[in-house]
């Protein structure tokens, strides 16, 4: 009961251990990831499920964002059986630096996300920079993310 009234997580203080039995491609273990990962950069933030059929759809642009290299991007993995998980990263690909096991919501919660997915870009100090509730499309991350990751020439 407390669990649910209660969240103690914020994006200032969290800590999502990994996803059980989840492995790179070099066959070491992928890290969960905390607050402290995000402290000191600009990072993307990904609040997904495999089961979420919106999350299927738009994991392609995050494996394409993750191929350009502008920004590090992080997965709170929600309420996946890590069997799941792992089938659908190794199947779909893992645009993520971390993927984090978010298995009692909180954090999707402190974000401010009712379900999945979410993303948001990170800035230094917790700053939330700008925030998606709804799936990703090739439009949104060429508008919305890209240009937030890019630094400004000139």
């Amino acid at each position: 009961m407390t669990a649910r009234l209660f969240n103690p997580f914020s994006l200032a203080h969290f800590d999502l251990r990994p996803v059980e039995g989840l492995l790179d491609s070099n066959g070491r273990p992928v890290p969960g990831f905390s607050s402290a990962d995000l402290a000191n950069k600009r990072s993307v933030l990904n609040v997904w499920a495999s089961w979420c059929p919106t999350c299927r759809e738009e994991h392609k642009h995050l494996v394409a964002l993750a191929k350009r290299n502008l920004a590090p991007i992080y997965g709170a993995d929600v309420r996946d059986p890590p069997a799941r998980a792992k089938f659908f990263l190794a199947k779909y690909g893992n645009p993520f630096t971390a993927v984090g096991a978010d298995s009692d919501t909180y954090l999707q919660r402190a974000l401010g996300a009712h379900g999945v997915p979410a993303t948001l870009v990170v800035g230094p100090g917790h700053r939330i920079e700008w925030a998606t509730y709804e799936g990703l499309t090739e439009e949104i991350v060429e508008r919305e993310i890209v240009p937030r990751l890019t630094p400004p020439t000139g």
